[in-house]
């Protein structure tokens, strides 16, 4: 079973955390599947961390790369990456395609890159394509395995700075109807590994080509990418620097998600990662429901030792908003509950 815990790449004292020193999970409690994994999130202090491709945002962890190249392009990449040794290999594969095809060789002294260029290939149906157009084919089927190697090793944690968003009660805690849980973040950094706030910008992150080359290298060493996209985070970097844009590949949403005020835990592999029982310093219960969920709960924590502190949401009388009030604290009668 993986196990959150610190790195030497990321000291405790440098990770940032927020001013309250809490940080907020919404859970359903609905019946099946749902409650099940909820209560044992207090029984057995463990959740899960999901991959990327889970999340109800499909841009989430997977912003655009371009990885298309011109001509040109693909021959000063050529020529730049291997020089002369490419420029004799390649008019060596030339002039043995030539004689295949019955074809003059090229002149000696001729740019490889240049011929191979004016060539065409037949694609499955029959029609002309470029030498280019092979390459970013081919460079396209390498960076979707890459990063469905990435979305496969990679685990996140996602948490608010919220316990009162009434969007967050009704999108995570079946409509108001489950649970808020409350974690020390502060007092637990090992448990978070990698925590950092999310960044929200109207625009899409555009990543370029070479980031596809630095991502192939993170292939086999998820934790050495989440490491540095960890550390980069607080880094000054300029913002087009690679590992500056690869820092903000896991952290960065729309600002249509502002609202969520996000926080995020990366570890690897994904899966059930547990806490220390101290971590979970409080479960506050939604305001539908409130009395079954709550004895649901207390019975889930009755063994914990320490328990997590109890609250419930209670609507505001006079506005559009919850009042987060201990479980043992008076409430409204039933009658006044039917008239709110």
């Amino acid at each position: 079973m993986a196990k959150a815990g610190s790195t030497a790449l990321e000291p405790e004292t440098e990770r940032p955390i927020p001013e309250s020193g809490y940080l907020y999970k919404y859970r359903s409690l609905k019946e099946g599947t749902d409650r099940d994994n909820t209560l044992a999130i207090l029984s057995g202090n463990q959740m899960w961390w999901g991959r990327g491709s889970s999340f109800n945002d499909p841009f989430d962890c997977s912003h655009h790369i371009r990885y298309e190249h011109t001509d040109a392009e693909w021959e000063a990449l050529f020529g730049d990456a291997f020089g002369k040794g490419l420029r004799a290999l390649g008019n060596w594969v030339e002039a043995g395609t030539a004689r295949l095809l019955g074809k003059e060789p090229p002149a000696p002294g001729t740019e490889p890159v240049q011929v191979s260029l004016s060539m065409t290939a037949e694609d499955r149906e029959g029609k002309p394509v470029s030498l280019s157009e092979v390459l970013n084919r081919s460079r396209a089927r390498d960076l979707k395995k890459t990063l469905v190697s990435i979305d496969e090793a990679i685990g996140v944690l996602c948490l608010s700075q919220e316990p009162d968003n009434i969007l967050l009660w009704s999108h995570y805690a079946n409509s108001h109807d489950g649970i808020c849980l409350r974690f020390d973040v502060a007092g637990h950094r090992a448990a978070f590994t990698r925590l950092h706030p999310v960044t929200y910008q109207d625009d899409i992150l555009k990543l370029e080509a070479p980031i596809q080359d630095l991502l192939g290298l993170f292939k086999g060493r998820p934790r050495l990418l989440i490491d540095i996209a960890a550390i980069m985070r607080g880094d000054h970097t300029e913002e087009e620097h690679p590992a500056r844009q690869i820092a903000s590949w896991f952290y960065t949403k729309s600002t249509d998600w502002a609202y969520e005020r996000e926080w995020r835990a990366i570890t690897s592999p994904p899966g059930l990662v547990r806490f220390p029982a101290r971590a979970l310093t409080g479960v506050i219960v939604g305001c539908v429901n409130t009395e079954a969920n709550l004895a649901l709960v207390r019975e889930a924590v009755q063994r914990k030792k320490p328990r997590p502190k109890l609250y419930v949401a209670v609507k505001k009388r006079d506005a559009f908003g919850l009042d987060i009030v201990p479980a043992d604290q008076p409430r409204t009668s039933n009658m006044e509950q039917l008239l709110t």
